[in-house]
């Protein structure tokens, strides 16, 4: 009877094996064809620096490199022939870069890396024109842990005008972002966060800060990236 028992369930144990690698298969297929993921991009010029070539203005940040590696990437969006964008990601001004910071301030465009499976999904880039007479504030990171409250750091200035004027020239800082009201900015250049990120926090937190001065001149958007340590 064990016998026969076991003859019987022979076919629904091979059924099962063929459904589980089918499964796998189609797991396998679809990783084999994944493109990459890429983040937003932000960067500024000074629009003396703009007739160099070769600035940097930076190298896209990569999610993924989806299931082989990145052969190119490339620009898209009007005025994009001004930078040109390397193998490994980094944009660049070129020889025949014409950049004014009155008439074209900012740049929106898109970047797209390729791999052997094809395109990623089109990416913002944001590229602001500077002119001389503007605050520049640096892009920053910070790491805190979720129950943090209080000064977690300061902000760092290239300039804040045409003669880099102490602080009390700004007359405060924009920031933009998820829960970007529980932090405390006009205490500057120090960042204050009032109420802490909690337990459910992400691990990253992605804000855009720029610095207005009393001469009302409006500066770029640079990246401001919170890492949270979640303390349970």
């Amino acid at each position: 009877m064990k016998n026969f028992n076991a003859i019987l369930l022979m076919p629904l144990v091979a059924l099962l094996v063929l459904a589980i690698s089918a499964c796998n298969g189609e797991q396998d297929k679809s990783l084999e064809k994944s493109s990459p993921r890429l983040a937003p991009f932000v960067s500024n010029i000074d629009v003396n620096n703009s007739t160099i070539s070769g600035v940097s203005l930076g190298v896209i940040e990569v999610i993924s490199i989806g299931s082989s590696n990145i052969n190119s990437f490339r620009l898209e969006g009007k005025g994009f022939s001004n930078f040109s964008i390397s193998n490994s990601g980094e944009i660049l001004t070129t020889p025949e870069t014409i950049l004014d910071c009155i008439a074209t301030p900012l740049y929106n465009l898109q970047v797209i890396a390729r791999n052997t499976y094809g395109d990623s999904q089109p990416m913002d880039v944001m590229i602001q024109v500077n002119c001389m007479d503007v605050p520049v504030i640096r892009p920053i990171s910070k790491e805190i842990d979720s129950t943090t409250t209080g000064y977690i750091g300061e902000f760092l200035f290239s300039r804040t005008g045409i003669s880099d004027v102490p602080y009390s020239d700004i007359k405060y800082i924009e920031i933009k972002g998820e829960s970007s009201e529980n932090f405390n900015l006009s205490n500057i250049p120090a960042i204050y966060l009032d109420i802490p990120y909690g337990y459910g926090a992400n691990d990253k937190y992605e804000y855009l800060v720029r610095v207005v001065n009393q001469n009302d001149k409006v500066g770029p958007y640079v990246s401001m990236n919170i890492y949270v340590d979640v303390l349970e």
